[in-house]
């Protein structure tokens, strides 16, 4: 009988942890915390977002080795992720891009693993915090908790990240591996709020805008995206700011200057605006300005330029205030901590992994899943396709000896 340790009781573990089970194998996932499954809860604002609906998946995630995801997420796709799911018994539906549960709760997500793991005779051990791995000159590991010793045939780690430490993320993993001789890469917070340096923009928190967001690392375009951005107390947050936020967090790191370009009428014609100022007979200022964006805002826009309210403005003026808010730029001076980040950039270097097996290279019988690696995709299901995926390849190499293609309907 095949020993297998499974160290998190994450999506990456339950996923590891499943294809693992086999008649000929005994597999133990350990978890630190009180509760597995723990962060998996508040994916997706406790809905979930299982996968994407896009199509060029490997567009969306980084890290050091660019081609590292390509065999995992081929190999268990979206479509795959789907029938997996459905074959556990959940249904699901498309919505905003990605794919929920029906129920559009995580917890449907949890109960269902959970159950179909002790289905499966997967024991599931929480409270055990992982301290050390120790590889035996004959093959396998012992495995030492803070309470106890596990001998396993085969680890497979699936820690997670740093990532919002209140819901269970850590270190741990990371050291684990670095005892294990596997180097791991600079880690900073991903998909995370960013402050900035203007105090002025401050006053507008609560505020959301439709927004393009550029950014600029010492001058040169590194990130954009487009959606709705909150301002904050603090700076900027929202899914379009998380989108750049892993640039701008290792831009901040190499010391570079980290610029935000707003353009806050991303998908209106100058020319119409035009048009439309042309057409008011009342130019006042406060006016113009408050027929396009929220009033708030429009005070703020006007201090900014240095026209008052009650002042007419000549179309040259008029058009001068439309460039300000095509182009507004704020100065990122760091990213909220690591407990608001939903994901990190960094992790275990994937040059020291086998990208069709996910097993390391240096120490044979060592397997990795999840966030743990140097892996992070953007908003939208990609960072949980990438634990099913690399979940899935972990538990299947991890259970079974050849290292030929992987069975199709496994």
């Amino acid at each position: 009988m095949k020993r297998i340790i499974v160290a998190g009781g994450g999506a990456a573990g339950f996923m590891s942890a499943f294809h693992a089970k086999r008649p000929d194998t005994e597999v133990t996932v350990l978890e630190a915390q009180e509760k597995p499954g723990k962060k998996l809860l508040a994916t997706g604002s406790g809905k979930c977002n299982l996968t994407y609906a896009s199509r060029e998946p490997v567009l969306s995630y980084r890290g050091t080795g660019q081609d590292f995801t390509e065999a995992a997420l081929q190999t268990f796709d979206q479509e795959r992720t789907v029938q997996f799911f459905e074959e556990l018994g959940m249904l699901m539906h498309e919505k905003n891009g990605g794919v929920y549960p029906y129920t559009d709760q995580a917890q449907t997500v949890q109960t269902l693993f959970l159950d179909v793991l002790r289905e499966r005779g997967v024991k599931i051990k929480t409270r055990e915090r992982i301290i050390d791995i120790l590889p035996q000159k004959k093959g396998g590991f012992f495995v030492k908790t803070e309470g106890w010793q596990y001998e396993a045939d085969v680890v497979i780690l699936a820690c997670g990240s740093k990532a919002a430490q209140t819901l269970g993320g850590c270190e741990d993993g990371y050291h684990l591996a670095e005892k294990l001789g596997h180097p791991v890469t600079e880690i900073v917070p991903a998909l995370v709020p960013l402050k900035t340096k203007e105090a002025a923009f401050h006053a507008l928190a609560g505020l959301r805008s439709p927004a393009k967001v550029t950014l600029f690392l010492d001058g040169k375009k590194a990130a954009e995206s487009e959606g709705e951005l909150q301002w904050t107390s603090y700076g900027i947050s929202g899914i379009v700011v998380f989108q750049v936020s892993r640039f701008a967090a290792l831009g901040l790191l190499e010391k570079k200057n980290v610029q935000i370009s707003l353009n806050l009428l991303p998908q209106v014609n100058r020319q119409h605006l035009l048009a439309i100022y042309q057409k008011q007979t009342n130019k006042k200022a406060e006016h113009l300005l408050s027929g396009i964006f929220p009033q708030k805002l429009a005070a703020l826009l006007l201090k900014q330029t240095g026209y008052k309210a009650g002042e007419i403005l000549q179309e040259e003026s008029f058009l001068e205030i439309l460039s300000l808010v095509s182009d507004l730029r704020l100065t990122v001076t760091g990213t909220r901590s690591f407990e608001y980040a939903q994901v990190c950039a960094g992790g275990i270097d994937t040059a020291f992994v086998n990208a069709k097996t996910m097993e390391s290279k240096k120490v044979p019988g060592l397997y990795f899943a999840g966030e743990i690696l140097d892996v992070d995709g953007a908003c939208g299901g990609y960072n949980l396709q990438w634990a099913w995926s690399s979940g899935y390849l972990a538990g299947y190499y991890a259970a079974n000896d050849q290292k030929g293609q992987v069975e199709q309907n496994a």
